[in-house]
């Protein structure tokens, strides 16, 4: 008889022994997850810190490309480049934090919020056509949609 009941702990003993090596491992993979949240969410907030200084002087001349847009300059060009650019990044940091973590972060507000302000000038209209190629799948399932509805410039200042 004890012979039996040593078997028969030493079965729940091993049962217990990998129960618990299953929780480590499930632990260990969420605190990795956590840390990969983490690390993506320090890098959005160095993004919006970048996107804010180049965003701050530039109320001008986001005005002139939706008021004098055929007196802009290659250089002014380039700054709504970076600027429309920028924004498209964040919204695709959102698309990419809810790809990993599935947390419930609504990336579709993030990128119809991008594009819109994008698409309130004819150059960032015209820019994101020449440039759709470079952006992933969900940008451009809603740029183009959005662009196809958006109608004509109307200037906007937010």
């Amino acid at each position: 008889m004890n012979g039996k009941w040593a078997s028969i702990l030493q079965v729940f003993s091993n049962l217990a022994i990998l129960a618990g090596l299953i929780l480590v491992i499930w632990e260990l993979q969420q605190s990795r997850i956590l840390a990969r949240a983490q690390l993506a969410s320090d890098g959005m907030g160095y993004r919006i810190e970048s996107f804010s200084t180049l965003i701050e002087g530039s109320s001008a001349l986001l005005a002139k490309a939706c008021l004098q847009p055929d007196e802009l300059t290659p250089a002014e060009k380039m700054e709504l480049s970076l600027i429309n650019d920028q924004r498209l990044e964040l919204a695709g940091r959102v698309i990419g934090i809810e790809i990993f973590s599935n947390i419930g972060l609504d990336w579709e507000v993030a990128v119809t919020t991008a594009l819109t302000r994008n698409f309130q000038n004819q150059y960032g209209r015209d820019y994101y056509s020449s440039q759709r190629h470079r952006y992933g799948k969900y940008i451009r399932s809603v740029g183009d949609d959005l662009l196809s509805n958006i109608g004509p410039v109307q200037c906007k200042f937010m």
